[in-house]
């Protein structure tokens, strides 16, 4: 049975009497999806193809890869996609068929992505995230035609703004012709190759790599001397160069993988205005295009350490979920690794629309105290029970000094880094010493307010003020805010919280 030559693109023509939805009339995957799916599994597997090869035996794993390539092929046989007036219809499933059915509602994010295996090929991963499902509920069609996989995103896209404006209009919201698309926009963000490098040289995952290497290299030269699992050419080696040169070729060796990879993972990163929504273009050997719907934007946050403060870099990233429909609520996280911290706070009111950002402010005197008390009682009890451990009781009194030392600084700046702000539309709070970040929260976007007080926050006059978003992971606290500031927030948010 021969398969039918897939058509050359998503019939857009074709819609709904009623509801004008953009229909794609079924059909199958690009017919080099099995050949590349096949391949893939078998590169997966490659310690079983090695034992192959060693032992000689290439028949058994020709015979393998052909057995994987027939059944991607079947599995691509009984695949097909289709949009409708129901929603996204995947039917797929050998021995046990499966029919899912997606409604406009639970449309998230639709992605593209093209791994190097599709490159080669000219096909591409049309990626579709679900909302109410979990974190984890997609709906993958892999692969495509790279114009296949474009225009079917395009019309997802379209259809569930389609869907969202029906809703509106549904809810009482007076309809309008449909406007003209707006004039097409420069990119609002593109980071250079330069900016991706700085990012990986900077990645906070690099503050360990001294210890890392250090470690590395202490164990080489302890197995070189003892000959545990050393060869004789690796132990002369090490024998014969210094711990410090082992070192700074360690670190230099890892210094370069962060940039690379970080080069290659976000390589061409645009962030453009289509439709209404922000798309995000990235990746050099897997090119991934992810659409930010404006209307699901829960929560902004700009990130900075301390190396990146000074040179006024930073990360953003965007927390995007389920506004509608009933159950459990999806929802998924778009990050920029680094960038220009202006350029990145200009995208803010671009994601954010019809809120007036406020100035933050720092949070009264009482909030430093408190800050430095905190730390103390953090790091003192663990500078003496290690100077107990290293060098005696003796040392305890001193070891607790020095966390102090250290305690009573670190305290005092991270009280004064405690800002915040809020405006009738949205809240924004900043916080940290080591690792600064800021958060922006629409309050229409708020989902419950919380205040919590202990016996010292309550002598200070103080409170701190937990707000719960989708996508938030324990909620957002805006950190020892004076007792009537929490109040006033929750009179913003819609509940009222009577604060002693």
């Amino acid at each position: 049975m021969t398969a039918p030559e897939p058509p050359a693109g998503p019939d857009l023509a074709g819609s709904d009497v009623a509801g004008d939805v953009p229909r794609v009339p079924p059909r199958r995957l690009h017919p080099l999806s099995p050949l590349v799916s096949g391949l893939f599994f078998v590169v997966r597997a490659w310690p079983v193809a090695l034992i192959f090869i060693a032992r000689g035996r290439w028949l058994p794993l020709l015979a393998v890869a052909v057995a994987l390539v027939v059944w991607q092929w079947l599995v691509w046989l009984r695949t097909s996609y289709g949009i409708g007036s129901d929603g996204l219809t995947v039917r797929s499933g050998i021995i046990w068929r499966n029919i899912q059915v997606v409604p406009p509602q639970r449309v998230q994010q639709v992605e593209v992505r093209r791994q190097l295996r599709h490159r080669v090929t000219g096909l591409a991963v049309v990626r579709i995230g679900l909302a109410g499902g979990g974190a984890g509920a997609q709906v993958d069609l892999d692969a495509l035609s790279e114009q296949d996989a474009e225009d079917l995103a395009t019309t997802l896209e379209r259809w569930r703004a389609r869907h969202r404006n029906a809703t509106d209009a549904g809810a009482g919201a007076t309809t309008s012709p449909t406007p003209l698309p707006p004039p097409a926009r420069p990119p609002l963000l593109r980071l250079t190759a330069g900016q991706l490098v700085v990012g990986g040289l900077t990645s906070r995952s690099l503050w360990l790599a001294p210890f890392v290497a250090l470690a590395a290299v202490v164990q080489f030269v302890n197995d070189s001397q003892f000959a545990v699992d050393s060869t004789d050419t690796v132990r002369s080696a090490v024998s014969d160069t210094s711990p410090f040169l082992l070192l700074t070729v360690v670190l230099l060796a890892g210094l370069v993988v962060a940039a690379v990879g970080t080069l290659v993972s976000h390589y061409g990163l645009v962030v453009e205005e289509v439709d209404d929504d922000l798309v995000v273009r990235r990746g050099l050997l897997s090119q991934r295009t992810v659409t930010i719907p404006r209307d699901r934007v829960q929560y902004v946050e700009l990130a900075a350490h301390v190396v990146r403060r000074r040179p006024h870099l930073a990360s953003f990233d965007v927390r995007t979920a389920d506004l509608g429909g009933g159950g459990a609520e999806g929802e998924s996280s778009t990050s920029i690794p680094i960038g220009d911290r202006s350029e990145l706070e200009s995208l803010v009111p671009e994601l954010i629309r019809d809120v007036e950002l406020p100035d933050t402010r720092r949070h009264p005197p009482a909030a430093v105290r408190r800050s430095i008390v905190r730390r103390s009682l953090r790091l003192v009890p663990i500078a003496a029970l290690v100077a107990l451990l290293v060098a005696g009781s003796v040392a305890a009194p001193l070891g607790a000094a020095a966390g102090v030392a250290v305690a009573v600084p670190v305290g005092w700046l991270e009280g004064l880094r405690l800002r915040s702000g809020w405006t009738t539309t949205a809240i924004v709070t900043e916080r940290g010493v080591i690792w600064w970040r800021r958060t922006v929260v629409p309050i229409r976007r708020v989902q419950s307010v919380g205040v919590s007080q202990n016996p010292f926050q309550r002598r200070l006059g103080l409170a701190t003020v937990r707000l719960d978003v989708a996508g938030s992971v324990g909620g957002i606290e805006l950190l020892d805010v004076a007792a009537t500031d929490a109040a006033r927030i929750t009179e913003l948010v819609g509940t009222p919280i009577p604060i002693p």
